[in-house]
């Protein structure tokens, strides 16, 4: 065997390693404080993360978001310039504004039609938790979350 097959094998074993060591770290400290430890998550290392996995570790940067902030909720403006659009129809756009540890609050809005008043496009908020989100809505603020740990 030549040198350069004798270091892809190596570096094969290396990558098979770390891929275990991050889900055993995931299993025994908590998606959140592996990040935390590792400082990113490899690249390749997210289709392994399952969605409770994800949750859990929302919940938590969510928590200690709040408690820094000392309110019950963080404003998702603090952490980014655009919402996440939960839904939208023709003539209404809900949007996730508000984190709390236990869900998100949604804020409905007019967007044009019949109904639509200059400025007076508020419908009020609702609570939706964490595990009522689609997994695609999961993994934005997931992502989003991981720029503030």
């Amino acid at each position: 065997m030549n040198l350069h097959e004798n270091i892809h094998r190596i570096q094969s074993l290396l990558s098979e390693n770390r891929e275990e060591m991050v889900k055993n770290m995931i299993s025994k400290h908590g998606l959140y404080h592996t990040i935390k430890l590792m400082g990113e998550l490899p690249p390749d290392m997210e289709k392994y993360i399952s969605i409770e996995d994800m949750i859990d570790f929302i919940k938590t940067a969510v928590t200690k978001l709040c408690d820094e902030a000392d309110d019950i909720e963080v404003d998702g403006s603090d952490f980014s310039s655009i919402p996440i659009v939960y839904k939208e129809t023709e003539y209404r756009i809900h949007l996730i504004e508000f984190y709390r540890p236990e869900g998100v609050v949604i804020e409905k809005y007019v967007t044009g039609g019949d109904d639509y008043d200059d400025g007076d496009n508020y419908l009020g908020g609702y609570l939706k938790r964490y595990e009522q989100l689609s997994p695609s809505i999961l993994t934005e603020i997931f992502h989003l979350l991981m720029t503030q740990i």
